[in-house]
Formats: structure tokens, C-alpha cells, sequence
């Protein structure tokens, strides 16, 4: 199947489908620019709100590059960050983790907001990473650490005395 002309659309699953791809597969726009020798897929400026013109050539300043959320409640924590261009925060790794906005731009100190979701209880701990991507410049990785939500039981056995008392019923008793 050929491109169609400029101004006639074109689906992700007809790329799949020209590359040999499964219908499931993640579409890799760099791949797909070089199969069909274009600079960007069939003149596309932007995928998913990123700027595909723009991408950025340095993700700098990151903080904090390492989060640790106690609260098995979900927490959320914002992350700084300093860029020249445009980058998308891949949480695909990570579910459990949620990014405000999919895609971070240019500018000095920055911010979007990571949050960690609920536990179930007795879940385990859990580690994973978050990362900052774009095909110009060095990927960034921001580690997620959730502590478990074990459920614990304390019995604690009370003595004293029992007292008992009469209802007002014919052998009642509390």
C-alpha cells in the first residue's frame, strides 16, 4: 500500500500493516520515517500533543530522579525539570504510576506531577521506572518505589472481671 497523498488520511494500523507489523504492535515513528524516506510520517508535525518537529536535545535538572511513596494510599509527588525541546514520560512500564501530562517542553524548572496509585492490601512492595524520552537527547529515568501494604492483626487479651445484669425479661441476662 502506498501513502496516500498529503491531505488524505492515513490510520497507525495502516503504517502497522505497510511495515509487517501485528495490528497490536506499538508503532516506532523514527522506524517508520526511514522505511518510508520521509522526515516525518506522511508530513505528520505531532503525535498525541508532542511536537514531532521540536523534540528536545537535552532533559536536564531533573528532581528528584528517585521517589520512595510510603503510603500505600498513593501519594503524589512533582518532578522539576529543564528541557530545550519537547519529550514524552513513558509510564508504560510502571501502571500503578500516573503523569498529569504524557508529554513535558521546553523551558527552566518545569513541572509535572507523578502519582502513585492505591495498594490492595497485602500487596507487595514495588519498584519501577518512569522515563523521560526523545529520540534528540539522552532518555531520563526517574525510579518509583511503593512500600508494601501488609494488614497485621494485634490480639491483646484483657483480664477483669465479668459482670452481668438482668434485662428485665424473664431470664434475660447481659
Amino acid at each position: 500500500m502506498p501513502l496516500p497523498e498529503e491531505g488524505n488520511s492515513i490510520s497507525f494500523e495502516d503504517l502497522n500493516e505497510e511495515l509487517g507489523n501485528s495490528a497490536t504492535t506499538e508503532l516506532d515513528l523514527e522506524f517508520a520515517s526511514e522505511q518510508f524516506g520521509l522526515t516525518s510520517p506522511h508530513g505528520m508535525d505531532e503525535l498525541f500533543g508532542l511536537s514531532l518537529d521540536n523534540f528536545a536535545t537535552s532533559i536536564s535538572s531533573v528532581s528528584p530522579t528517585s521517589i520512595v511513596s510510603s503510603s500505600n494510599q498513593g501519594e503524589s509527588h512533582t518532578i522539576t525539570y529543564t528541557s530545550d525541546g519537547n519529550f514524552y514520560i513513558n509510564t508504560e512500564n510502571v501502571s500503578w504510576v500516573n503523569s498529569n501530562i504524557n508529554s513535558g517542553s521546553s523551558g527552566d524548572s518545569q513541572t509535572f506531577t507523578l502519582t502513585t496509585d492505591l495498594q490492595s492490601l497485602n500487596a507487595a512492595e514495588r519498584s519501577g521506572t518512569v522515563t523521560l524520552e526523545s529520540p534528540s537527547a539522552t532518555n531520563v529515568s526517574i525510579t518509583v518505589h511503593q512500600d508494601d501494604n501488609d494488614a497485621s492483626v494485634q490480639i491483646v487479651r484483657q483480664t477483669g472481671a465479668i459482670s452481668y445484669g438482668h434485662l428485665g425479661g424473664e431470664g434475660e441476662y447481659y
